[in-house]
């Protein structure tokens, strides 16, 4: 802090740009005074964090300073992470891959534990949060 004069240059910025400047025959504290602001919400706003990762052939992907392990079956797919702040929880996200033309010999294999999700996810989008 600078020594001397400060309750000067506090008074001339409480005047001129502070709650003591005229609006009209009012002064803006004045005027906000009037103002009632609105009660807080209940509850923060859900922050989320979300990134895409390409799963290699480790089948790990990185997340915050951890490696999840994802299905080998999406080997090379690009999916998205999304973790809402506080939740606790990590959704992984997998885009839709247009279905493989007959003939076109593709061969995808999926954990039979996931087949379930992969499935509801097909179904619809996804928007569980």
């Amino acid at each position: 802090m600078h020594g001397g004069g400060g309750g000067a240059v506090l008074d001339r910025f409480r005047a001129t740009a502070g709650d003591a400047r005229r609006r009209g025959e009012q002064t803006v504290g004045a005027l906000g005074a009037t103002e009632p602001l609105r009660a807080l919400p209940g509850e923060p706003h859900p922050a989320t964090l979300e990134v895409e990762r390409v799963v290699g052939a480790s089948t790990l992907v990185a997340f915050r300073g951890n490696r999840y392990s994802i299905s080998p079956g999406l080997v090379g797919a690009r999916i998205t992470l999304r973790q809402r702040l506080g939740d606790g929880l990590l959704r992984v996200l997998i885009r839709r891959q247009p279905r493989s033309v007959s003939g076109a010999e593709r061969t995808r294999s999926v954990h039979s534990e996931e087949r379930s999700a992969l499935r509801a996810f097909a179904q619809g989008p996804n928007d569980a949060g």
